[in-house]
């Protein structure tokens, strides 16, 4: 099974890239949309968004792709997961490679939108186990 890291409880988790056969089990733990902001074809085992978009509604899941790179993350980017996340049902379950970009997305929305600070995202991030290190050069290249 794939490591998911609550980040709001009832609303937001990040995970590393699940396979369709993980689907049925997150669903069953009450996820109710899925996330992918992982790139088409970034690594060869890969399962293509297309096909986790099936496997999501297959289990009664809304599924979402906003596929990002860490080095050219946007602000349109920061406000498509911002607006996936209040129109879509929760708890959302958000991948990536890691889950790193899914937390740089929402954290960075955090502090550009909610008046957060980069450090109190980074301290949550830790306390998460979620590698925020970008976190900082990428508020600050988006402000």
């Amino acid at each position: 099974m794939i490591d998911v890291k609550p980040i709001v409880p009832g609303k937001l988790a990040v995970a590393p890239q699940p396979r369709p056969e993980h689907l049925p089990i997150l669903a069953d733990q009450g996820y109710k949309t899925l996330i992918s902001n992982r790139p088409d074809r970034e690594a060869p085992d890969q399962p293509h968004s297309s096909e986790m978009e099936s496997a999501a509604e297959r289990q009664g899941m809304k599924y979402v792709y906003i596929p990002v790179d860490v080095d050219s993350i946007t602000r349109k980017d920061v406000e498509a997961f911002r607006q996936c996340l209040d129109s879509s049902p929760a708890p959302a379950l958000a991948h990536c490679g890691s889950g790193k970009r899914s937390f740089l997305l929402w954290a960075a929305g955090q502090v550009l939108y909610e008046g957060k600070s980069v450090d109190e995202m980074q301290e949550l991030a830790r306390d998460r186990g979620v590698d925020a290190g970008p976190l900082k050069g990428l508020v600050e290249r988006l402000k």
